[in-house]
């Protein structure tokens, strides 16, 4: 079992109808494959992880990063896991707002242009709290 982390930024701006049918094509192949997992969203950039056998998720992986809605896609973080931090998510959506990025102003940095590969590995361990945070407050 793999856990992974990336961070993008969407080629333009999306509505919430885009996401939506997204994050619906989304759940369904990802329930699918068996991989679960949460995505984040502000300002045209995401964060998301994704959880599941690793040939299974890197082949996914992949498809998202050549995917042309997707620019800078970049690995934050990749670990084997024993247990799924989101069992029960084939995928979870949060719109991550002001007040949020307020709350924890450490993560500003994911959801700014700009943020480059380089910043990763100071920002791992924070991504992985934004995202598990987040995880236990309502979201989709």
């Amino acid at each position: 079992m793999k856990q992974l982390i990336y961070c993008s930024d969407a080629r333009k701006a999306m509505d919430p109808m885009a996401l939506r049918s997204i994050l619906d094509l989304a759940r369904t192949r990802n329930a699918e494959l068996g991989i679960t997992g949460m995505l984040l969203y502000s300002n045209a950039h995401f964060i998301q992880v994704l959880e599941g056998e690793s040939d299974v998720l890197d082949a996914l992986y992949s498809k998202i990063a050549n995917d042309p809605r997707h620019d800078h896609v970049r690995t934050v973080m990749s670990l084997s896991l024993k247990a799924r931090d989101f069992p029960n998510w084939s995928m979870a959506y949060r719109a991550v707002s002001e007040a949020d990025l307020q709350a924890h102003p450490q993560l500003n940095d994911f959801f700014s242009p700009g943020f480059d590969e380089h910043s990763f590995r100071e920002f791992a361990s924070p991504a992985r709290f934004l995202l598990l945070a987040f995880r236990d407050i309502e979201g989709e």
